[in-house]
């Protein structure tokens, strides 16, 4: 309360690893050095304020079963699974590309139209 407005939203990338330097920058309580080495503070996007590029890198997802996801931005990529694991569960058997602004859903994959995209990724 009182330091980000209720109701904020915001369309960076954000991972689980960036709530405790996000929560402990709102409380005005500083972190030792080596805590949470993986996280960056969003607090600044969740204020609204204006920023140069985006509060942190691509973030990397892998599953129970191995398989690799990174987001950046609108884009996720699903890694083609690892060998022995193509079609099981319920992950997809190929890699998969998804412009999660225009197909939040995730039901195009875009692979084919943006290879350029994939491979940046």
């Amino acid at each position: 309360p009182g330091v980000i407005p209720a109701g904020t939203t915001s369309a960076e990338t954000i991972c689980l690893t960036d709530l405790m330097p996000t929560i402990a920058a709102a409380a005005g309580v500083p972190l030792p050095a080596d805590a949470a080495p993986d996280g960056f503070d969003v607090l600044p996007a969740l204020k609204g304020e204006k920023r140069d590029g985006p509060v942190r890198g691509p973030v990397v997802h892998q599953s129970a079963r191995g398989q690799l996801a990174v987001r950046r931005g609108e884009w996720k990529l699903i890694a083609a699974p690892p060998k022995g694991a193509a079609g099981k569960g319920t992950e997809p058997a190929t890699a998969e590309l998804y412009d999660l602004r225009a197909d939040p859903g995730e039901t195009k994959n875009a692979l084919g139209d943006r290879p350029d995209v994939a491979k940046e990724l």
